[in-house]
């Protein structure tokens, strides 16, 4: 802390503050470029650098195909049929719970979906949401939401390594199906990352393995 005054100047005081913050922003340039320069590298091995889409296995319907018939709805007026952007959301939730989304989730959802149509042929988008689904299945079946969220009431299920490993390298394509860095996982490489979970899974989620888990077979 500088406590030099115009009434009592100590340019040595000013000389080593400056100095110090000098320091101090040089290091967060180094960390921001650390963090880039991961980030290039995930990208480059096809990994997608944050957490993937979320959908909800542990919901009583899959709030995408509830999502989009209501979402259409919006287009119209209530007297023609028409829903509020409200009672669409409602309607989501109440279908969902009590392990889906909120009410708001829809709004953003819908934008991705549109997105997905705009960038993708019928036959592309086709073979997204079927792999989508599958993956969703896969949650449903390991007990674990793969997006590692944690819903409202705190249902997760436990640590699942196969579904971990397997959300690690789909992850990219279920975010952004037209991005050519990205791309499905063949049916040979999800049963590989289902049964050979660890050789799959990020270093981060390595280290945790050997924490929490035994010697035995997963």
């Amino acid at each position: 802390m500088a406590t030099s005054t115009v009434a009592d100047p100590r340019p040595t005081e000013h000389f080593f503050w400056s100095i110090k913050s000098g320091v101090v922003e040089s290091e967060r340039g180094v960390i921001k470029q650390k963090a880039g320069a991961k980030v290039r590298e995930l990208r480059e091995m096809g990994v997608y650098p944050s957490g993937g889409p979320q959908y909800f296995p542990f919901a009583r319907a899959d709030p995408l195909d509830l999502m989009i018939p209501l979402a259409y709805r919006a287009e119209s007026k209530p007297s023609e049929g028409g829903l509020t952007k409200t009672e669409i959301g409602r309607r989501i939730q109440a279908d969902t719970a009590p392990h889906g989304p909120s009410p708001n989730w829809w709004k953003k959802e819908w934008e991705r979906h549109l997105e997905r149509l705009k960038k993708l042929s019928p036959e592309e988008y086709s073979r997204w949401y079927d792999f989508r689904k599958k993956i969703r299945e896969l949650e449903r079946e390991y007990d674990y939401d793969g997006s590692g969220m944690k819903e409202k009431d705190g249902r997760k299920g436990s640590i699942s390594w196969p579904i971990k490993a397997l959300r690690r390298w789909a992850n990219g394509y279920l975010a952004q199906p037209w991005n050519p860095t990205y791309r499905m996982p063949t049916e040979e490489e999800v049963a590989e990352y289902l049964k050979n979970p660890k050789e799959h899974l990020s270093e981060g989620d390595k280290k945790l393995w050997s924490k929490l888990v035994s010697k035995k077979a997963l």
